[in-house]
């Protein structure tokens, strides 16, 4: 009965554990300040910049 138990614990600790990096790993990966969404921003921010010049300088002609 006593390794039932400890086998037991050793899957319940695990399952926190894998669960504990998934939410880890979520937090950084969505965090704005270093996350995907920054690098996401950054880059909408460059192509819109592009995109009016680009716009502008057919307006010019």
């Amino acid at each position: 009965m006593g390794r039932n138990a400890q086998a037991s614990l050793e899957y319940l600790f695990m399952i926190t554990l894998a669960i504990i990096m998934i939410l880890i790993f979520v937090w950084r990966f969505f965090d704005p300040r270093f996350g995907t969404i920054r690098k996401g921003g950054e880059l909408q921010g460059s192509l819109e910049k592009n995109v009016s010049k680009g716009i502008e300088s057919i307006g010019d002609r």
